[in-house]
C-alpha cells in the first residue's frame, strides 16, 4: 500500500517487534495505533473454540486477541488501502502488560511521532456498543508498597511483626474499599504480585506488593 516498514525489537526476546510504518507524501498528521500482543490464556476451559486459530462462525471471528485489538488492526488497515494519503501506522507490543513497547517507541523512535496531532486508535468499546467514538484512552500507574516487620525465630513470634500479615491487612483494607477511594467510578485497582518470604524458621521481615 505503499508504506516503508520498520521494525524494533523491544527487549531482550527476538521477534518481539514494534512496527512503524509510514507513507510519504504532505503530512496529514494522522497516526493509527494498535497494539499486536494479546491477553494471556487465563480461562481454557471457557473457549468453545481453538484461543490460538481464527474460527469463522456465523458471521464473527474466534480467538485469542480477535477483538482486542486484531478486529481494530483489520479496520484501520482496511481504511489504508482505500486511500493514498500520507498517513502513519504505529503497532506495538506488551500493551496488555506494562507497554514496553511504547516506552521503547518513544525513547527510541522519538522523531515518528514529531509531526502527529492526532492518533487514532481502534478499541473495543468495552460496554459503550458498536460506533462509539471516545476522545483520551485510560492511563494506569504503578504502586510498589514495602512493608518493614521485625523478624525474629518463630518460637519468640509475639515479639516479632510479620511483614506478610501486613501485607494482608493492607489488601484487605484495599479490597473493601477500592469502590470508594478513586475519584471516578470507570477506575479500578488490585494487586499485581505479592511478594515476601521468611528466613526458615522465622516471622517474614520485610514483604511488597505491586498495585
Amino acid at each position: 500500500m505503499g508504506f516503508s516498514v520498520t521494525t524494533q525489537q523491544v527487549g531482550d526476546t527476538k521477534g518481539r517487534n514494534n512496527i512503524f510504518a509510514e507513507r510519504e507524501g504532505k503530512s496529514t498528521g494522522i497516526m493509527f495505533y494498535g497494539h499486536i500482543d494479546t491477553v494471556n490464556l487465563v480461562n481454557p476451559d471457557q473457549w468453545q473454540t481453538d484461543p490460538y486459530e481464527a474460527v469463522a462462525k456465523s458471521g464473527r471471528i474466534y480467538g485469542l486477541g480477535s477483538g482486542d485489538m486484531k478486529g481494530g488492526l483489520s479496520c484501520f488497515i482496511s481504511a489504508a488501502s482505500q486511500s493514498q494519503v500520507a498517513i502513519k501506522i504505529f503497532l506495538a507490543v506488551d500493551e496488555e502488560n506494562w507497554s514496553e513497547g511504547a516506552w521503547t517507541a518513544l525513547k527510541n523512535n522519538p522523531k515518528f511521532f514529531k509531526d502527529v496531532n492526532l492518533v487514532i486508535s481502534a478499541e473495543p468499546g468495552f460496554g459503550l456498543d458498536t460506533n462509539q467514538i471516545t476522545v483520551g484512552r485510560t492511563g494506569r500507574i504503578l504502586y510498589e508498597v514495602s512493608f518493614a516487620g521485625r523478624p525474629t525465630h518463630i518460637i519468640n513470634y509475639r515479639d516479632a511483626i510479620d511483614a506478610i500479615e501486613l501485607a494482608g491487612i493492607f489488601l484487605n483494607l484495599f479490597y473493601s474499599s477500592r469502590n470508594r477511594i478513586f475519584a471516578s467510578p470507570d477506575s479500578i485497582g488490585q494487586a499485581r504480585r505479592i511478594a515476601g518470604e521468611a528466613v526458615g524458621m522465622s516471622v517474614c521481615g520485610h514483604s511488597e506488593v505491586e498495585m
